[in-house]
């Protein structure tokens, strides 16, 4: 078969699935230092691995439920994950009351009993931890948006260079509850729309079934049976594929290639006429022979991720729910109390790429502005401190510029308190905020 061939196919199939499953956060806990005990249970972890190359895959309720509960296991044998989970627990506590009002406001008239409506706040544990961080495919915030689909829910993320509601605990929140509310909808199943929210599986489960029977429903075995079948397929088509299409990934060596897939750099060398010198470039496609059995595992390990990650996320909901209803969780952080500022009128801005030959003194005349505004709200020490791809802030229009430390000066005068302290909640209350010294845009209420 041709590499050409096998690249269309392996696109055609495998990439679009795989392309919407949803980072975890799993590789934060690649770093962490087991316990003697946890390093033990390590050991049987292979019977947990349903996705092994080496045996065949069966996927059923059982298997679930064992993984369930190795999850589980995963948080109360290891102090420092443990750690992790209830700090996530602690600090959802500040906003769970307003969670709960979102969550139970979006399911009303839904049908699915409130005390698990309830438990829907927790979706922030297993997709983030309550860590703001920024997935390696894009997802962002607690409940992990990816940019369009926090668009298709109102979410800011690339209409104002200093906000990405994405970030917000309840803008978030108000977000996650929608669209498991249409997934609720369009599945009848809560398992099935955790399941989506994660990747695409579910929803490509049940398209199939309607190709058959336009009325079709499906429940979660039905999932998993089709998730075993896909697996099945995927290995199948593994066994049989001579090469595998790697695409370049940023810092890719080929010496480092060739360790992941357990090959010589002579054979990628060879199979893809590369020179000494060559150079890999981020985003080109390489093959990599795949001939032995490791090389195979390493492959189907990775071409499996997105079924991997799709069957075990309603599994890590639920364990999640379990631990704090058995009081692993610990306690709760109280409930934040805040007042709402809606910022008025403000020094509107516009953005500018520093193209060749330009300069700010040049780039202040074009846009009828103040060189040392231009320094001040891009932060910029001098008027040299520019270069060609460099994204200005560019201000323009009057009023008064507004940011998270002029409102904090203004609320601190007026109330006669501390204004660091004051500026240090605000950040706090306010995290779709990127930088306090930045101007804000008219209408944003703000946390205070």
């Amino acid at each position: 078969m041709k590499p050409t061939v096998i690249l269309m196919i392996f696109s055609l199939l495998f990439l679009p699935d795989l392309a919407m499953a949803k980072d975890d956060g799993s590789k934060n806990s690649e770093s962490i230092k087991f316990s003697d005990e946890f390093a033990e249970k390590l050991k049987e972890k292979s019977k947990y691995e349903i996705f092994d190359y080496s045996r065949e895959i069966k996927i059923n309720r059982q298997s679930w439920l064992d993984y369930k509960s190795f999850y589980k296991n995963r948080y109360k044998l290891d102090n420092r994950l443990g750690a992790i989970f209830r700090k996530a627990h602690y600090h959802i506590g500040a906003w769970k009351k307003y969670l709960i009002e979102i969550f139970r406001n979006e399911f009303a008239g839904s049908g699915l009993p409130v005390e698990t409506v309830d438990k829907l706040i927790y979706l922030a544990i297993p997709e983030s931890h309550w860590i703001l961080r920024k997935s390696p495919v894009g997802a962002a915030g607690y409940y992990q948006f990816m940019p369009r689909t926090a668009k298709d829910y109102n979410l800011s993320c690339d209409r104002h260079y200093n906000i990405d509601e994405r970030l917000d605990p309840l803008l978030a929140g108000q977000a996650a509850a929608r669209y498991l509310r249409r997934l609720y909808d369009m599945f009848g199943s809560i398992d099935l729309a955790l399941s989506r929210y994660n990747g695409s599986f579910s929803e490509t489960c049940l398209e199939e079934a309607r190709e058959k029977d336009e009325f079709a429903v499906i429940d979660y075995d039905d999932f998993l049976a089709y998730l075993e079948r896909r697996a099945n397929i995927l290995k199948k088509d593994i066994e049989r594929l001579d090469v595998y299409p790697y695409r370049i990934r940023k810092n890719d060596t080929l010496g480092g290639i060739a360790r992941v897939f357990r090959v010589t750099k002579k054979e990628l060398s060879e199979i893809n006429r590369l020179s000494a010198g060559d150079i890999l470039k981020r985003g080109m496609v390489i093959l990599i022979p795949n001939r032995t059995e490791s090389t195979k595992r390493i492959v189907f390990s990775k071409e499996a991720a997105g079924l991997r990650e799709n069957f075990r996320f309603a599994a890590r909901f639920w364990a999640t729910i379990e631990l704090i209803e058995e009081g692993f969780a610990g306690n709760e952080e109280p409930t934040l109390e805040f007042e709402i500022f809606t910022v008025g009128q403000v020094c509107a801005t516009r953005t500018y790429i520093v193209k060749s030959g330009d300069s700010l003194s040049r780039i202040a005349l074009r846009f009828g502005v103040r060189l040392s505004d231009i320094l001040k709200i891009n932060h910029l020490k001098n008027s040299n401190s520019i270069k060609v791809g460099l994204k200005l802030v560019i201000p323009s229009g009057v009023g008064k510029m507004v940011t998270l430390k002029t409102i904090a000066g203004e609320i601190a005068e007026k109330k006669g308190i501390e204004r660091y302290g004051l500026l240090k909640r605000l950040i706090a209350l306010n995290p779709a905020v990127k930088n306090p010294s930045l101007p804000l845009p008219e209408g944003l209420r703000i946390r205070y």
